[in-house]
């Protein structure tokens, strides 16, 4: 029954992805990745580190004399590897950084998600955004 079953899902992700299908969060013909994790055949989309850039508000530095915050984010991939989505699942509690976070995951690039080597839209990505700000170093008293 149980290979029933994931070859029934793994027909109906396929053909949504066969038809290019943009993945929205709430579709019901759009994989969930945490669904398929551990389903034979199936890579999940990775995030590739080197197309990540993180824009800090330049009066952030002025507020906190330093930074170390994370946020939980749920993220919509499509088959060409392009964030469609990007929701917070658990704020770091300042609004300005998790927005800062929803616009790194959203400009950032990566790998789409496959079954048995189709590529196929998937929504419900899980990742952990960390942002991390060294103390600033203390002012310089002046010369005497």
């Amino acid at each position: 029954m149980r290979i029933a079953w994931v070859a029934l899902v793994a027909g109906v992700l396929l053909s949504a992805a066969a038809v290019g299908q943009t993945p929205q969060p709430n579709d019901p013909l759009v994989s969930k990745d945490h669904a398929l994790k551990g389903v034979v055949g199936y890579i999940g989309p990775r995030m590739d580190p080197k197309t990540v850039k993180v824009d800090y508000p330049a009066d952030l530095g002025k507020a906190k004399d330093w930074l170390d915050a994370y946020v939980d984010l749920s993220i919509c991939v499509d088959q060409g590897g392009v964030a469609t989505s990007v929701y917070v699942t658990h704020s770091s509690g300042e609004a300005i950084l998790d927005a800062v976070a929803v616009e790194a995951a959203s400009r950032a690039g990566y790998s789409a998600a496959a079954m048995n080597g189709a590529r196929m839209p998937v929504c419900g990505y899980l990742m952990t955004f960390d942002m991390f700000l060294p103390p600033r170093p203390a002012p310089a008293s002046p010369a005497q």
